[in-house]
This record gives structure tokens, C-alpha cells and sequence, in this order.
């Protein structure tokens, strides 16, 4: 990875800011210097086309990557142990919210869950009633 020093922004975050601004075509209301685009170009972040300002796919792998990274994992899947303690919990009377505490999970994705399994369940009785 290169090490880039920057002269016109105090930190990173500020260039993310710009960056951002860039992205949005906020540069009426949060305009850029010469040296502010001089040095964007310089590190690729960012061209002009058509007298615009446009970022780069450098740039925009810049922003993104922070907002990456700030994501927590989408989709944990649920284990064979996982619904077994998700039916031990409900039959002993837990909320969702403790259900959700104790398995380490959102409250939405233990009640959708906990949903589809009374649904298997019910199903399973009406074919046993058959």
C-alpha cells in the first residue's frame, strides 16, 4: 500500500468528506480549491470530464471501503445447535430479546426464525393429523 502525504486535507477523514462531496456534486455548496484538485488528480482519485469533477474507480474504492468495513456480516447461518437453543428458549418462555441476547443474533433475525419454525411445526402436525 502506498503512503500518500497530504497537503491540503488534515486527515483522512477530511479527504473522505471531499470525496464524498465529489461523489454527491455537493461542490457548489462545499467547493474545492486548486491545489485541492490538483492533488486529487495527482493521486488518482479523482478526473475532469466535461469541466466535472468526477472520482476515479480509485476514488471510489476509497469511500466505499470505509463503509465496508463498517458492516457487520450480513447473514450468519444458522446452525443445527442454533435452533435447538432457539426452541429451548421459546418453549421456556424467553422474549426475543432474550432469545437474541443469548444467541449472539439481531432480534429480527431470531424472530424470523422462530417464525419459520412454528410454520414447520404446524406443518408437521397437520401431517401427522392426515
Amino acid at each position: 500500500m502506498t503512503v500518500v502525504t497530504m497537503r491540503n486535507w488534515k486527515d483522512d477523514i477530511d479527504l473522505d468528506w471531499t470525496l464524498r462531496d465529489i461523489y454527491a456534486n455537493r461542490l457548489k455548496m462545499s467547493p474545492i480549491t486548486e491545489d485541492q484538485l490538483s492533488e486529487l488528480l495527482e493521486m488518482g482519485l479523482a478526473e475532469v470530464v466535461d469541466d466535472q469533477v468526477k472520482l476515479t474507480e480509485r476514488g471510489y474504492r476509497k469511500i466505499a471501503w470505509g463503509v465496508v468495513m463498517a458492516r457487520r456480516p450480513i447473514n450468519k447461518t444458522w446452525t443445527p445447535e442454533d435452533i435447538a437453543r432457539l426452541i429451548i428458549l421459546a418453549d421456556g418462555g424467553a422474549t426475543v430479546t432474550r432469545a437474541a441476547a443469548a444467541l449472539r443474533r439481531p432480534a429480527t433475525a431470531v424472530q424470523n426464525k422462530a417464525r419459520g419454525i412454528r410454520k414447520a411445526k404446524a406443518a408437521i402436525r397437520a401431517h401427522i393429523e392426515e
